[in-house]
């Protein structure tokens, strides 16, 4: 009897230690898996997909910086020009006209392929051959004029001979933002080296921060009287004066609502931080109309935070008490009320 009972015992444990083994191997396995899994998941929401524009054979015969700016457009990142300096004369082929174009290398593409957007594409074009007078080296590219004065990159791009300039402002209400900074700059549509050849008449594109006409209540002594004071008249006269100026103030968010029966629509209510009197209100926004900007951003918005609210002036309900804004930007800011 013992025996048997010990025969059983053992068998039983040796049952136990294979399942247990089996178990932890297909435990292990899965989690294995699950990870394999996750990773490549990970990798492709990371990867855009986006769609080509008209196909390779109706983008020949068009001007190269056109066909850039129709992939950029599309969401395409990685694009690079090629010229063929084989014009003579130019009547039957204009300078700049498209020969070719290759997705990913195919040149056979067609209109709404889809690739990633980092794929690359390469537009060749037809072009005169460079006139050594008028090559021309760049002395810096374009993500070292990034942040400079945009009059001083101007002025030195002169003087290296480019003779088609354009430069073009983007009005900001952002505080961090330095005013007539350059954001973008660009030359044939493209972002450029430093030591890159080029020609005179080649297109050279700017674009620059301007810093809109702002009203705080530092410079503006109607806006610090309606900051500090609740007088429906003085709210009135300063809607009617300021009407679509841009105003900018410290405020914190009261209270937000619904905006009728929309789930992703709201009405906010916010007030000065120093004084709190006058009741201003966002009337039907939904979190991206707010235009969060600053280090920190916050995944969501609710009541409590506080922000540097810059906004356009609307109107003023003398019945409500309301005063209604419409936003420009809100700046978070890390503060205990």
């Amino acid at each position: 009897m013992k025996k048997f009972l010990i025969k059983d015992l053992t068998t039983f444990l040796s049952l136990s230690k294979i399942f247990k083994n089996k178990v932890l191997k297909i435990v292990t396995g899965s989690l294995i898996c699950l990870t394999i899994i996750g990773i490549f998941a990970e990798d492709t929401e990371q990867i855009k997909t986006v769609k080509t524009p008209e196909h390779s054979n109706i983008q020949a015969g068009r001007i190269y910086q056109d066909v850039v700016k129709d992939f950029k457009d599309h969401g395409f990142t990685n694009i690079k020009t090629k010229a063929i300096d084989d014009l003579i004369v130019g009547w039957l082929t204009k300078d700049g006209e498209v020969k070719s174009v290759s997705v990913d290398g195919n040149i056979g593409y067609l209109t709404n392929d889809l690739y990633p957007s980092d794929v690359e594409v390469i537009v060749t074009y037809h072009t005169f051959p460079m006139d050594e007078e008028n090559v021309i080296k760049t002395n810096a590219g374009s993500k070292e004029y990034l942040g400079q004065n945009f009059l001083t990159v101007e002025e030195e791009l002169k003087k290296l001979g480019f003779n088609n300039i354009t430069v073009e402002p983007e009005i900001t209400y952002n505080s961090n933002s330095m005013d007539n900074e350059i954001i973008e700059i660009e030359i044939n549509g493209m972002e450029f080296e430093s030591n890159k050849t080029f020609k005179q008449s080649d297109n050279v594109y700017i674009k620059y921060n301007q810093l809109g006409a702002t009203y705080t209540s530092e410079n503006c002594k109607d806006l610090n009287n309606l900051l500090k004071d609740d007088d429906i008249s003085i709210a009135k006269d300063f809607a009617q004066k300021y009407h679509d100026e841009i105003i900018q103030f410290e405020g914190n968010i009261a209270d937000m609502t619904n905006h009728d029966t929309y789930a992703t629509r709201f009405d906010f209510l916010i007030y000065e931080n120093t004084h709190e009197m006058i009741a201003f209100k966002f009337s039907d926004y939904n979190y991206f109309d707010l235009n969060l900007i600053g280090e920190n951003i916050p995944n969501k918005v609710s009541p409590g935070q506080n922000y540097i609210v810059t906004a356009k002036v609307i109107e003023y309900n003398p019945i409500s008490g309301l005063f209604f804004l419409d936003p420009v930007s809100l700046e978070y800011i890390e503060k205990t009320l």
